[in-house]
């Protein structure tokens, strides 16, 4: 598997898992504008990754879009954000 592949699929399954894991996780939090402000920016986010994952945009369109949205980060330092949040949303909820 090439790094473009592997991107793509890490891609993939990351929008998968902001849709199906931390956005429900979100919807049950307070209501607040910070969590309005989070939950539209993971939109936007999971959006770009999963267009990029279904190979509707070319990964340099996917990298760019991310870096604007994100002030500068790449694909894996998003994915790595999303997975801290993951992390730090189960060791609230103990």
């Amino acid at each position: 598997m090439s790094k473009f592949e592997k991107l793509q699929e890490i891609s993939r399954g990351t929008a998968k898992d902001i849709n199906t894991k931390m956005m429900p996780m979100l919807g049950h939090m307070q209501k607040t504008k910070q969590v309005y402000e989070a939950a539209e920016h993971w939109k936007k986010v999971t959006s770009v990754l999963d267009d990029f994952g279904k190979n509707k945009i070319d990964p340099i369109t996917a990298e760019r879009r991310i870096a604007e949205l994100t002030g500068g980060k790449s694909i894996p330092e998003v994915v790595d954000d999303m997975s801290n949040m993951m992390e730090s949303f189960v060791k609230l909820r103990k």
